[in-house]
């Protein structure tokens, strides 16, 4: 069963919301499907197909996955915004609406660590959009969020996406 906190659902959902709204121009719609890995300080991160979705549309990219192993979940969220085509973005607290988070939640207890916050940052480098896939890179390093039970930093590194949508 997989579980996902309730701050990584919210992100997840806000995400979604924008990513659907009619915001112009690209393409539009939403899916489950393909791939997300990551190593997350040092712990392969490997969703199954159907634990990950991914959406985009009016130039707002976000896609997800989680795994769960045994009581711990483990979720990453990324939201893009201004993606027109391929690029390299930045994840940062100055890049309003462009963010990662990564959330572990062992039993009930989430813990959410997030480029939002100070000094958390990252990239994201889109190499293929389309109507209804796109692929990259990522990694980030995550400040965590004092409305959690995290402490300190967390990093992703090798992060991998080929998501449809």
């Amino acid at each position: 069963m997989v579980r996902i906190s309730r701050g990584s659902l919210a992100f997840l959902m806000a995400s979604l919301l924008v990513a659907c709204s009619d915001g112009g121009s690209g393409p539009t719609g939403g899916g489950t499907g393909g791939t997300i890995t990551a190593t997350v300080d040092g712990t392969s991160f490997a969703p199954r197909s159907t634990e990950v979705s991914a959406s985009y549309a009016g130039g707002a990219l976000a896609f997800a996955a989680s795994q769960t192993t045994g009581s711990t979940t483990r979720t990453i969220n990324i939201n893009l915004v201004g993606v027109t085509a391929p690029g390299t973005f930045t994840l940062s607290p100055t890049t309003p609406g462009s963010i990662a988070l990564l959330t572990v939640t062992t039993g009930l207890t989430p813990s959410t660590w997030t480029t939002a916050l100070s000094p958390g940052s990252g990239t994201v480098q889109v190499t293929t959009l389309t109507a209804n896939r796109a692929t990259g890179t990522f990694s980030f390093t995550g400040q965590f969020s004092p409305t959690t039970s995290a402490t300190g930093q967390k990093t992703v590194t090798a992060g991998q996406f080929d998501v449809s949508f």
